[in-house]
Parts: C-alpha cells; sequence; structure tokens
C-alpha cells in the first residue's frame, strides 16, 4: 500500500516538473463552458479595443491626407500622384 502510494507521487511529482499536468488542466477548465465563455469574451474585448485604436488611426491618417491634399500647389511634381490617393479616399 504504501509502495502504490510513493510510486503515485514520485509519478505525479515528475510530471508536474515537466508540465505534463498543464494538459490535464487545460481539457479540465475548456470543458466549463462559463470559464471558456469568460475567456473568448475577454479576447473579443481586446480586440475590440485594438480594432477601435486602429479605425482612430485611420481616421487622423485621411485626415492628414487631406490636408495635405489642399496644401499641395497644382504644379507640384508629385501632384498626380496626390490626384490617385484623393481618388482613393473617395471611394472608401
Amino acid at each position: 500500500m504504501a509502495c502504490s502510494n510513493t510510486v503515485g507521487l514520485v509519478t505525479g511529482a515528475f510530471l508536474l516538473g515537466f508540465g505534463m499536468s498543464e494538459i490535464p488542466k487545460g481539457i479540465w477548465l475548456s470543458a466549463d463552458w462559463t470559464i471558456q465563455q469568460k475567456v473568448l469574451s475577454h479576447k473579443v474585448a481586446k480586440m475590440a479595443v485594438k480594432l477601435d485604436d486602429a479605425h482612430q488611426d485611420f481616421s487622423n491618417a485621411i485626415v492628414i491626407t487631406q490636408a495635405t491634399s489642399k496644401q499641395m500647389s497644382k504644379r507640384d511634381s508629385l501632384r498626380p500622384y496626390m490626384n490617385i490617393i484623393d481618388k482613393m479616399l473617395v471611394h472608401m
């Protein structure tokens, strides 16, 4: 009896040392739908914040591009490229 307990404890310590207990723990936690829902809702919230930041950066880039287009003279050598960018902004 003592030998089987010792073998079980040594095996458990061995598995903990190599991180082998994380796999059953992950399976156990993924079986609970409430925990899974909390994890996924947290990921969705983080992605929503990233999307909002990206949208804000994109809006700022559009405003800067429009301001640059207004300041650029019609005889500028880069004006044809700015016209292409302006046409792209109209389609957005």
